[in-house]
């Protein structure tokens, strides 16, 4: 669940174009964490691009009420270029505090897939016996879960359906899973300059191997269809970046609302300047 809150409030999605991976932009952002209209913790996202080269950093912290369902903390990063109209990692770290687990993570990556994978702590043989294996095939294909987030949009019109895209391959260090987004709906937020349109988009989560053989969290997030985020354009780019997100829980909806977001406008590359 850690993992869930983290990649939404710094990411669920991203949606960035030729000219952002090619230019210099920025964007930090910070979220706050409610259940029950209480504050349960707080994350923050900040995105740089230069040229064809990205880096990422995301955390997130819950505790309070939420504590019933999971409480701790985590940060990850990740680095990489753009190629062929996509995203690929090279790098990504994460240090991740629950009261089920602690955990540090390093991945480096190629084209093809992870190529070094450092996990510590190694899982004690018992709660590996209980949990589905890890293929070297779950291994390949795939992104992590900042990067999996840097999504290339093939229209200049971000607020429309195609904007929530199809399966995600995803693999954290401990766990292979797909996200898969679906158009929703097309919404209009309350802002404090008035309306803010949005594209809502369905999240659905399907736990592929690492996970725990008939746990709790695996089955919700499998039947679950509920989990939703509203995604915006960022001003000056075609970006879209998450401003609201629900995750249904047995104790209600955590929602996750941005509070602050602060962009720095594209400016051209070295390559594109007048001489």
């Amino acid at each position: 669940m850690i993992w869930c809150l983290i990649a939404v409030a710094g990411w669920l999605a991203v949606a960035a174009t030729g000219h952002c991976a090619r230019a210099q932009s920025g964007l930090s952002a910070s979220y706050r964490i409610s259940l029950l209209g209480i504050t349960v913790g707080h994350g923050t996202w900040d995105l740089q691009i230069d040229d064809n080269q990205y880096s990422e950093t995301a955390d997130a912290h819950i505790s309070g009420i939420a504590s019933k369902l999971i409480s701790g903390e985590g940060f990850a990063s990740t680095r990489g270029t753009f190629a062929h109209d996509r995203a690929q990692p090279t790098t990504f770290e994460a240090d991740i505090k629950t009261d089920a687990e602690i955990d540090r993570i390093k991945m480096m990556f190629d084209g093809s897939g992870i190529t070094d994978l450092l996990v510590e702590p190694p899982l004690p043989a018992t709660r590996e016996r209980e949990q589905v294996p890890i293929t070297d095939a779950d291994r390949q294909g795939v992104l992590d879960p900042l990067t999996s987030l840097l999504i290339v949009a093939d229209s200049d019109e971000p607020l429309q359906p195609r904007s929530c895209p199809g399966r995600i391959p995803i693999f954290d260090g401990r766990r292979r899973y797909d996200v898969a987004l679906a158009f929703k709906r097309m919404d209009k937020l309350k802002s404090d300059g008035g309306s803010q349109p949005v594209v809502v988009c369905s999240i659905h989560i399907t736990p592929i191997a690492g996970h725990r053989i008939g746990g709790s969290i695996a089955q919700h997030l499998i039947k679950s269809d509920a989990i939703e985020v509203a995604l915006a354009p960022l001003p000056g780019t075609r970006l879209l970046a998450p401003i609201e997100a629900a995750i249904p829980t047995a104790l209600g909806t955590i929602w996750i609302v941005a509070e602050r977001f602060l962009t720095t406008d594209p400016v051209p590359s070295a390559s594109s300047r007048p001489q």
